[in-house]
């Protein structure tokens, strides 16, 4: 699950992990878990459900003081939130007219 790593973000006892291979990834060191957090493994732009929703090379995260995650999905050319009940959205994405070799 840890292909390609991209960033990640240190909470207390977790680690979120942003990779390539279009997923979130959470590994809890008291539970000695790895399990996939957000996304399905398909590349895509699809908001919804964190387990249904889609990335396309997911590469920098954020998190606020609301517990809301944001996301630099490069491939899309956007920023995504995933909120603490678990919804990705579409905060912001460049228009296609001002992407760079487009």
């Amino acid at each position: 699950m840890f292909a390609n790593l991209d960033s990640v973000r240190l909470a207390p006892d977790q680690l979120l992990t942003s990779n390539s291979m279009h997923l979130l990834v959470k590994s809890d060191f008291v539970q000695q878990t790895m399990t996939a957090f957000a996304g399905n493994g398909e590349p895509g732009f699809v908001d919804g459900p964190r387990l249904q929703a889609r990335f396309n090379r997911p590469v920098a995260l954020s998190q606020d003081s609301a517990g809301n995650i944001y996301v630099a999905d490069r491939g899309n050319y956007a920023i995504r939130k995933l909120t603490p009940a678990g919804d990705v959205s579409t905060v912001y994405q460049i228009p296609a007219a001002l992407r760079a070799g487009q």
